[in-house]
């Protein structure tokens, strides 16, 4: 296993940070990151990790840590169907992604699975998991390329839209009122 890359994040809506890695597997690639903010039951510390085949569909992700005095752990996995500590995962079974709520890493992840046209919307719907659903749902999305650093995103149902910029090595660098990346990252 190899570090390929890295991000670093500053959270915008609340103070907290975001700090991920990319890697290279035996069995194709991950991402593992330490995500910590402010959250109405306390301060949230969360570790992730994404393990993702060669051509970067999810196969398994773990998340563990504590929300205030709380601690939580979740195994992910994708096998024909998604479970979610050893349980069956909702209907989202036809999904390849996997994006948690949390953090701007797992879009990476999409991003380099998908062929993005220029100005042409590319509708998909991911896996999504936030802290304190504690379950796994069906996400839309549309990605539209504006250049070979911008995409104009929309997220519907959660209600966000936004002109994500990408940094050099393919991670959000701007995720517009959430996310920015460090400047040294």
């Amino acid at each position: 296993m190899s570090v390929v890359s890295s991000a670093a994040w500053r959270r915008l809506d609340v103070p907290g940070t975001d700090n991920c890695s990319l890697l290279k597997t035996e069995e194709g690639w991950a991402l593992a990151g330490l995500a910590e903010f402010a959250h109405a039951q306390g301060w949230v510390c969360v570790s992730y990790r994404v393990d993702c085949d060669p051509g970067w569909a999810t196969r398994s992700a773990e998340i563990h840590g504590t929300v205030g005095a709380r601690h939580f752990a979740y195994r992910i996995q994708h096998k024909r169907v998604w479970t979610l500590n050893g349980e069956p995962g909702g209907h989202v079974d036809a999904l390849v992604d996997i994006d948690f709520g949390f953090t701007p890493a797992t879009n990476f992840l999409l991003m380099k699975r998908l062929a993005f046209p220029m100005n042409e919307p590319v509708a998909v719907s991911v896996a999504w998991f936030d802290l304190g659903e504690n379950r796994l749902t069906d996400l839309p999305q549309r990605y539209t390329r504006r250049s070979a650093t911008e995409f104009w995103y929309e997220s519907p149902t959660a209600e966000y839209a936004g002109l994500l910029v990408l940094a050099e090595n393919g991670f959000v660098q701007s995720y517009p009122g959430l996310w920015v990346q460090d400047a040294a990252s």
